[in-house]
């Protein structure tokens, strides 16, 4: 993962917490791996939207798969 990915993350919850003055001002764990779990969900429709996933719905999850096969 990208560790300036990551930084920017965090950099913008807690300058959102200052701005909010919200307490602790520094990102909590919690704020940032949803933040990341929102971004990959995104990425996750996107790549769908765009051909290049194919999901399929489990019993109790999703799964998904490079579209024409196993990307190598």
């Amino acid at each position: 993962m990208d560790k300036d990915y990551i930084k920017n993350i965090i950099s913008d919850i807690a300058a959102k917490r200052v701005k909010e003055d919200t307490v602790p001002s520094y990102a909590l764990m919690e704020d940032v791996k949803r933040a990341v779990s929102d971004d990959l969900v995104n990425a996750l429709r996107e790549m769908c939207k765009d051909g290049t996933l194919e999901w399929h719905k489990t019993l109790n999850s999703v799964g998904f798969s490079v579209k024409g096969g196993v990307h190598e």
